[in-house]
């Protein structure tokens, strides 16, 4: 296996969500080794993570494992109603499949830099508690519960209100 070529690597800034999810992830950047190397049944990368930022809005997967380790800083997890700090020589993992929604974030006015791994199945597909949304990576894009495509520009918000129950 070659050496990876870190000036070569691309670095990721994770503005994926639609609509005003997508500042959500505002201040992560991903250094995405295993895309470098050409690997594809797993990701693998070094996350800097800015005060104020996250990594993603809080989701589970359904066929994929993830786990980070913490190099440098300080995270705040939240899974479910829980939340916790890791700090250097932490880490946490989630197993795909347990339906509890997962995020980090930077909480603390230091930068945060640690690693990221998870596996890649090209039927995955995420949840987001508590939003009418889902994605799905084949066909590939976010969609509401029952199926309907999520444009990027589409309140997400607003159309998971028009979802609920109404409670009269």
């Amino acid at each position: 296996m070659p050496k990876i070529d870190l000036q070569k690597t691309e670095r990721y800034e994770r503005q994926v969500y639609p609509g005003s999810l997508r500042r959500e992830t505002d201040g992560y950047n991903k250094l995405k080794l295993s895309d470098q190397a050409g690997l594809s049944q797993f990701g693998f990368g070094e996350v800097t993570l800015e005060p104020g930022g996250g990594t993603s809005i809080p989701h589970w997967h359904e066929r994929e494992d993830e786990l980070i380790y913490v190099l440098e800083g300080e995270v705040t997890v939240t899974e479910g109603e829980a939340t916790y700090t890791l700090t250097a020589g932490e880490s946490a993992a989630w197993k795909a499949g347990v339906p509890v929604g997962h995020t980090v974030r930077n909480l603390s006015d230091k930068p945060a830099r640690f690693l990221e791994l998870g596996t890649r199945d090209p039927d995955e597909v995420a949840y987001y508690p508590g939003l009418d949304m889902s994605y799905r990576r084949t066909p590939g894009g976010y969609e509401t519960l029952a199926g309907d495509p999520i444009g990027p520009d589409d309140d997400v918000r607003k159309l998971s209100a028009d979802a609920a129950p109404s409670s009269e």
